[in-house]
């Protein structure tokens, strides 16, 4: 039989979790992200609440977090790591990877990750802030949704132009996808790696030998290199366009995707400045400049 406290605590939450996605409904010109993000935790109620009354074992998974970094972060990460809910009836595991490289400490996780027989190996940079601490909880769920979801990311900017990592096709063929913006989960080319949940099951479709599954060559970033990889390899990966991050350097400046949002009116105008992305740049080849 269920466990009546639990049910009655996931009751209580999935009431306070539907008022206030209808105070968000009341404003969605402003917030309607925050709508579908209301939508994902509804989601998550709702199936455990299901899953407390349905006969047979409660679905479960295993999570190795890995952080890779240097040693020193910011308290705004600190703060977006503790503050995140993770979700119920999962095994996490966290491992902070301090003075390697990226794709030593990337190779690292996923050895880690498949030795100790993890289900999911979700990597965290330690400058990726999520703007809702039910991030983890939205990557899981699309996974989980589906057996054939190998890889399932985040949104987070590059530091130069703030763009969101992320493509539809292959990164020289489209570039930027701006498609996430509708806040649901569709299969993408790649996402950026720094906020990234990997079905450890699936790296066995990769033909590597060596276990370095992340590397960078000619110019390519660990991000592409991997993607590039998962290509080839028939692999899916996904987007979740409800999970929106910043990245946030050292010496507290911050990167948002929303500053590199362009305008898609009919007339072109807005977005964000290129004075602005590149102060002190000679804007060539513009009426006016």
């Amino acid at each position: 039989m269920a466990d009546t406290r639990e049910k009655q605590r996931l009751q209580a939450r999935l009431a306070d979790l539907r008022n206030s996605r209808q105070d968000h409904v009341d404003k969605v010109d402003e917030q309607g992200v925050q709508v579908y993000l209301h939508d994902g935790a509804i989601q998550e109620c709702e199936t455990w609440l299901a899953a407390l009354d349905a006969p047979g074992a409660l679905p479960t998974s295993s999570v190795l977090i890995v952080t890779c970094t240097l040693g020193q972060v910011r308290m705004e990460w600190a703060l977006a790591v503790i503050g995140q809910t993770l979700p119920l009836w999962r095994t996490f595991k966290r491992n902070v990877i301090i003075g390697e490289t990226t794709v030593d400490a990337r190779n690292k996780g996923v050895q880690q990750a498949q030795e100790e027989g993890f289900d999911y190996l979700f990597f965290w940079d330690d400058d990726v802030v999520p703007h809702d601490r039910l991030a983890v909880q939205h990557l899981l769920a699309v996974i989980d949704a589906d057996d054939s979801i190998d890889l399932v990311g985040g949104i987070y900017p590059r530091k130069v132009t703030m763009e969101p990592i992320v493509a539809k096709d292959d990164h020289e063929k489209s570039g930027v996808w701006w498609g996430w913006r509708d806040g649901h989960a569709e299969q993408v080319y790649m996402t950026g790696t720094g906020f990234l949940i990997i079905r450890i099951a699936s790296l066995a479709k990769i033909p590597v030998t060596d276990g370095r599954y992340f590397e960078m060559a000619d110019n390519v970033t660990d991000d592409f290199f991997f993607a590039d990889w998962c290509a080839a390899s028939k692999l899916k990966w996904y987007v979740a366009g409800n999970v929106v991050c910043d990245q946030i350097d050292l010496d507290g400046r911050l990167h948002q995707v929303e500053k590199a949002i362009p305008d898609f009116g009919e007339d072109g105008n807005g977005g964000i400045p290129v004075e602005e992305l590149f102060p002190g740049a000679e804007v060539i080849g513009v009426e006016g400049a």
